[in-house]
C-alpha cells in the first residue's frame, strides 16, 4: 500500500500528495496498521506530525487492540510519543492482552519514553490479563536501566508480584540477568521472597544454573535451606538440573545435603530420578547418604534400578551402598531389577555382593518377581549368580508356580530347561501345571515332558 510505505520511510511529500488525492488516512493494511502506525514505528516524527495534521486517528487500532502510541513505544523517539499524546492519544488504553504502551517500552528497554507516558497517565503498576506489569518485564528481559527508572523515578513497586507469586527479582533470576538482579536488590528487593509455590531466589538461581547469581544471592543474605512448599530445597534444585558447581557451592555454605522433601526424597533422589549420574557422585562425594530412604523405604539403589538405568546403578554402587535394605514392602533393588528384566543390573548387584535369594516378608524372591513378570534374560543372570530355583514363598510356590500361574510360557520353558523341579507342591497341594490357565503355558509343560 503506497501510503503505508511512505508513511514508514518518512517520504513526507509523497504521504501529503497520496492523502489530498483521497487515500484514507486512516487505511489499514493486512495486519491492521495504519499510516501512522508505520510513521510511528520507524520513528518518523515529521511524517507522524504530517499524518495528525490530515486528520489520522491517534487511537485507531490494529485487530490486536494495538495503538500507534503503543507501537511507538516500542521505539526511542520521545518526541514521537509526545506528538501522538499531544493530539490525544490515549496512554491507559491497553490491547487484547491487556498491555499497556508502558508495558511495550519496559519490554523493549526504552527508558527514555518511561517519563512521557507516566506524565499522560500511563500507570506504571498496571497489570495486564497474565498479571504482568511493567517491571516484570524489564525485569525477565534484562533492561537494567529500564528498572532502575520504574523504581526511582516512577514508583514501581520493587516486590509485585504476577499470579503465580512471581516478584520482578524472582524473574530476573530465572531468566539469568545478573545485572538487573543486582539492580533489585540496590533498590531493596526482597530477597526473602518466594513464589506461591515456595520457591525463593536460590531454588530460582539453581534452576538457572547460574553460580554468578548463586553467589551474589548468597553473599546478600538468601537462605541456603529455604524451602519450597513441597520441601524443596535450592540443592534440590540444583541436584534436578545437574548444576555441579552451584551443588559444590551450596553444601560448602551449609546446605544439608541429606534434607528430605516432604515426600521424604533427598537431592540423591532427585538426581537419581532425573538420571544424573554424575551429579549422583558429587552429592556422594559432598556427604550425602547413599542409604538414606524416603517414608516408603525407597534407597537411591532402588530409585535408580527403577530408572533402569545401568549407569546410575554404577554409580551407586560405586559409593557401596547396603545391597539387601527393602522398602515398606521389603523388596530389594535386586527384586526391582527383576520386575524391570534388565539382566545387566542383576549381574552388577550380584557381582557387588547383593544376597541373591533376599525374600520378602512373604518369602518372594527375585526369582518369583522375575517370573511373574516374564522377564526371561533377567531370570537367567538370576540363576547363573545362583538364585535357588527350589525357593518358596508363604504359600509355597516356587518360580515356576509363580510363572505358570501369570502366563508366562516362555519363563516357564526356560524354568524347566534350567533344573526347575515340576513336581513340588505348594500349600495347597498344586504342582506348577495346575496353576496353568493358558494353553501356551500347558504346551511349555507337555514338550518339557516329552523332551
Amino acid at each position: 500500500m503506497p501510503l503505508h510505505t511512505a508513511a514508514s520511510i518518512g517520504q513526507v511529500s509523497t504521504v501529503e500528495s497520496l492523502v489530498k488525492n483521497g487515500i484514507n488516512v486512516d487505511s489499514q493494511d493486512d495486519s491492521g496498521f495504519t499510516p501512522l502506525h508505520c510513521a510511528a514505528v520507524n520513528g518518523q516524527g515529521k511524517t507522524v506530525d504530517l499524518l495528525i495534521r490530515c486528520g489520522a486517528d491517534v487511537n485507531k487500532a490494529t485487530p490486536e487492540g494495538h495503538s500507534p502510541l503503543m507501537i511507538a513505544a516500542l521505539g526511542c523517539e520521545p518526541e514521537v510519543l509526545q506528538a501522538l499524546i499531544s493530539a490525544g492519544a490515549d496512554a491507559s488504553a491497553v490491547n487484547n492482552d491487556g498491555d499497556s504502551a508502558l508495558h511495550a517500552a519496559a519490554q523493549r528497554g526504552n527508558t527514555s519514553v518511561l517519563q512521557v507516558l507516566c506524565e499522560a497517565g500511563a500507570a506504571v503498576d498496571k497489570f495486564n490479563k497474565l498479571g504482568i506489569q511493567p517491571i516484570h518485564f524489564a525485569a525477565l528481559n534484562g533492561h537494567m536501566e529500564t528498572i532502575k527508572v520504574l523504581i526511582s523515578d516512577l514508583g514501581a513497586k520493587v516486590d509485585s508480584l504476577d499470579p503465580s507469586g512471581v516478584s520482578p527479582l524472582l524473574m530476573a533470576i530465572q531468566h539469568g540477568q545478573n545485572d538487573t538482579v543486582s539492580a533489585l536488590l540496590e533498590a531493596g528487593a526482597d530477597i526473602e521472597i518466594s513464589s506461591g509455590e515456595g520457591f525463593g531466589v536460590l531454588h530460582a538461581a539453581s534452576v538457572a544454573k547460574s553460580l554468578e547469581l548463586l553467589e551474589k544471592l548468597l553473599a546478600a543474605g538468601a537462605n541456603v535451606h529455604a524451602r519450597s512448599n513441597e520441601g524443596l530445597t535450592p540443592l534440590h534444585g540444583a541436584a534436578q538440573h545437574a548444576f555441579l558447581e552451584g551443588a559444590s557451592l551450596l553444601v560448602e555454605r551449609g546446605a544439608d545435603p541429606d534434607a528430605c522433601t516432604t515426600a521424604g526424597l533427598t537431592p540423591l533422589h532427585t538426581a537419581v530420578q532425573h538420571h544424573h549420574g554424575d551429579t549422583v557422585a558429587l552429592l556422594v562425594k559432598l556427604g550425602a547418604n547413599i542409604n538414606v530412604a524416603s517414608p516408603q523405604g525407597l534407597t537411591p539403589l532402588q530409585a535408580a534400578v527403577q530408572e533402569n538405568m545401568p549407569e546410575l546403578v554404577e554409580a551407586i554402587l560405586a559409593a557401596k551402598p547396603e545391597l539387601n535394605v527393602g522398602n515398606e514392602d521389603g523388596l530389594t533393588a535386586l527384586h526391582w531389577a527383576a520386575a524391570y528384566g534388565n539382566a545387566e543390573v542383576v549381574r552388577m548387584l550380584a557381582k557387588a555382593g547383593a544376597e541373591i535369594d533376599v525374600a520378602t516378608a512373604e518369602g518372594v524372591t527375585a526369582l518369583h518377581v522375575g517370573a511373574q513378570c516374564g522377564q526371561v534374560e533377567a531370570l537367567e543372570a538370576l540363576i547363573e549368580a545362583g538364585a535357588a530355583l527350589p525357593a518358596v514363598n508363604q504359600d509355597k510356590w516356587t518360580a515356576l508356580h509363580a510363572a505358570a500361574a501369570a502366563g508366562n510360557a516362555d519363563v516357564v520353558t526356560t524354568l524347566l530347561k534350567r533344573g526347575a523341579d515340576a513336581s513340588l507342591l505348594d500349600s495347597q497341594d498344586r504342582a506348577a501345571l495346575d496353576l496353568a490357565k493358558d494353553d501356551s503355558v500347558r504346551q511349555a509343560f507337555k514338550e518339557h515332558a516329552q523332551a
